[in-house]
């Protein structure tokens, strides 16, 4: 649920005196949006309520009388009402003579309609010559209330029922005990009349409506907001008076809250069969009021959303005091900024590539408004340009501390830190670091200065046990001369397959360590001497990934990154085409599998939502990837495929309504490509709502 707060004063109050009332109710489209109730002395279950609306008792020749009786004994619950009795007296009561009890709206509203209940009436018949008491129901609209049909009659009655819609404007209804010497002088030493009324009920209409002015508060600047937030208003109604505020986030109306209770008065009694609000007083709302609306923003998601304030009297009538896009904005804000520090200098050395790295040494801080539930944290490590702009995170980059790799160098590296609510997110980043540039590399015997990059391979394999020698020899003329070697695969992980020629892994698992020995041909070690790894597409170019220099046991070690399918290339020897001398390789082919996660979604209305995330380098083009959902033993796409963006992410929604309240299941499916296998997500079933 959503909750509204509320705080209203009336003007001219001071803040702290007397208790404001917050009072969350239901709101609902009202039946009779002009209208509204009035009970009178009690309702329609017999509770006891004011008689608001009435006048004091008059008598029709002025003031009320020595011998008349007039009396108000509503209180009690289920008995008592207005009273009305000429008793007994020696003088004879004069014509018209009586007592008045008078309801009018008083704020110019009309009486639609209106029902009676009296519990008792008395009139005298009187006799030959001599007149009679008389009980009647007068409206404004009747000239002559007297002498019509609603004169209750003569003699002793039992309760009576008086209901009538009057077919013109009735401005009030009065209840008359009087005098009715229409054939002579009314009865001496005699009860002449008496009546009670136990209960009335007045069907009201309000041609009003509520105004509003001084609207503000952060909803209505134009600024995002975020956990409680509010508008400020003052409202007035010349009619029955304010009632209610409520808002309306995206035409979804909020519980209402109730302004003033004005004393009780301004209380639905309820007990209605025709949708209106009851009171006890045509008038039982403040006429001003100055409040403020809360709304807890936490409760929906980030972004823009339609917002409105209205302002409601006591029948129903209704004014929008706001109405505008306001943008919610509860993502946790940042505390602290992330922190990380280069271990030894920001540079890459192929030879000890471990020993260069950066490490992480605070991740930032974040604090959720209230309401926008837990902050959960994920770092990470990103790469930039050199001017430290255009960053990208670095797949597989989470721990505390970052290798720099070949892939670094001209770049610069930062930290970043991101925290997510149930509402939205938020990254911050440490300063990046310098520029990483690429240390001398260190001069080995035969190789001179030149850096051996690229090339053609000159191959002549054998393979034996996972053993490949490849043969060959060269006098050596002039520079790029090698030590004839045989190329000795030892020691090889536990993760590789019986068969080098082929590895198939999913994208987690594709960084590769490769291990082993150079040998010359008589079986001695190699020490010294730098073997490469180049990698690149099947079909394309390699470029060099890493490289190594033999231990004094021709012992060697190259790691490749996590990366899509490739060749892999191990190499020794001359890697310029145009330097003389022998050169080995050892080819793998790595095929390597996007992993999927899929969620689908059910908005109502006929709306799915589909949503990925696959993890997998990252390829220029993107990855394309289709929705399918299963027919059969088939599986169909569910419109065109389309690519990811560049965080591997897809998004795509399916209008269904036809097809509400069916199950379907579905998957994401991604088609290979010469950079990745085929992949498809688990099956995941929705029913469409």
């Amino acid at each position: 649920m959503r909750y509204l707060l509320m705080r209203a004063t009336r003007p001219g109050s001071i803040a702290g005196l007397g208790a404001l009332l917050v009072v969350l109710i239901a709101w609902t489209p009202r039946a009779f949006a002009d209208e509204m109730t009035v009970y009178s002395c009690h309702t329609p279950g017999g509770a006891a309520t004011g008689t608001g609306g009435w006048s004091e008792a008059k008598s029709t020749t002025g003031a009320i009388g020595t011998f008349m009786l007039a009396e108000n004994t509503c209180a009690g619950s289920g008995t008592g009402g207005l009273v009305s009795e000429l008793p007994s007296r020696a003088a004879a009561w004069s014509d018209g003579e009586g007592i008045l009890w008078t309801f009018a709206p008083g704020f110019g509203g009309a009486i639609v309609d209106y029902v009676l209940e009296i519990a008792g009436t008395y009139a005298n018949p009187g006799g030959t010559g001599i007149g009679a008491g008389n009980v009647a129901v007068a409206a404004s609209d009747e000239s002559d209330p007297i002498y019509d049909y609603r004169n209750l009659g003569g003699g002793s009655r039992g309760a009576v029922t008086i209901e009538r819609t009057p077919s013109d404007e009735v401005k009030s209804i009065t209840l008359l005990t009087s005098c009715d010497a229409f054939a002579g002088p009314c009865p001496v030493n005699e009860l002449l009349a008496r009546s009670e009324l136990a209960s009335a009920s007045f069907l009201l209409n309000d041609e009003s409506t509520p105004k509003a002015s001084s609207v503000g508060g952060p909803l209505t600047e134009g600024r995002p907001v975020s956990g409680p937030s509010e508008v400020s208003f003052e409202a007035s109604d010349s009619g029955p008076g304010i009632y209610a505020a409520h808002l309306v986030v995206d035409g979804q109306a909020q519980p209402s809250a109730m302004l003033d209770s004005n004393g009780g008065h301004c209380v639905n009694l309820g007990e209605t069969t025709n949708g209106t609000r009851a009171f006890d007083s045509p008038e039982p709302c403040a006429k001003s009021v100055d409040g403020a609306m809360s709304l807890e923003t936490t409760e929906w998601v980030d972004g823009t959303h339609h917002v409105q304030l209205i302002l409601e009297d006591a029948s129903g009538n209704s004014v929008s005091a706001f109405n505008g896009e306001v943008t919610f904005d509860n993502a946790p804000v940042e505390t602290g900024e992330p922190r990380f520090e280069a271990v030894h200098e920001e540079e890459y050395d192929p030879e000890h590539p471990t020993e260069n790295a950066a490490e992480a040494r605070a991740e930032g801080s974040f604090a959720a408004p209230a309401g926008a539930g837990a902050v959960r944290i994920h770092s990470f490590w990103e790469r930039c340009d050199a001017t430290g702009a255009n960053c990208a995170a670095i797949s597989g980059a989470t721990g505390a501390i970052y290798d720099f790799t070949a892939s670094d160098v001209g770049s610069t590296i930062r930290y970043a830190t991101m925290a997510s609510d149930r509402d939205g997110s938020t990254t911050v980043a440490s300063t990046p670091s310098a520029v990483i540039k690429e240390s001398e590399p260190p001069s080995h015997p035969g190789l001179g200065s030149e850096n051996p990059l690229g090339g053609t391979s000159i191959t002549n394999n054998s393979t034996t046990n996972n053993t490949t020698t490849n043969g060959g020899s060269s006098t050596g003329n002039g520079a790029g001369s090698f030590p004839l070697a045989t190329f000795s695969f030892t020691g090889l992980t536990a993760e590789w397959t019986k068969s080098l020629s082929g590895l198939t892994r999913s994208y987690p698992r594709s960084a590769l360590r490769l291990t082993g020995r150079l040998l010359s041909p008589s079986g001695q070690p190699l020490g010294g001497q730098t073997v490469y790894l180049l990698s690149g597409p099947l079909g394309g170019g390699l470029a060099e990934v890493a490289q190594t220099v033999t231990d004094p046991n021709g012992n060697w070690a190259l790691k490749a990154p996590k990366g899509p399918s490739r060749l892999l290339r191990v190499a020794y020897g001359a890697q310029s085409a145009s330097a003389a001398g022998t050169q080995l390789t050892r080819d793998i082919v790595e095929d390597v599998r996007p992993v999927i996660e899929f969620h689908v979604r059910s908005y109502g209305a006929g709306i799915l939502a589909f949503r990925a995330h696959v993890r997998f380098a990252r390829t220029s083009p993107a990855l394309l990837a289709v929705v399918q959902a299963r027919k059969g033993r088939r599986w169909q796409d569910v419109g065109a495929p389309e690519r990811l963006n560049g965080r591997g992410v897809f998004t795509s929604r399916y209008s269904a309504s036809a097809l509400i309240g069916n199950t379907y299941v579905f998957r994401l499916y991604v088609p290979a490509t010469h950079l990745a296998l085929s992949a498809a997500s688990k099956a995941v079933s929705a029913t469409v709502r």
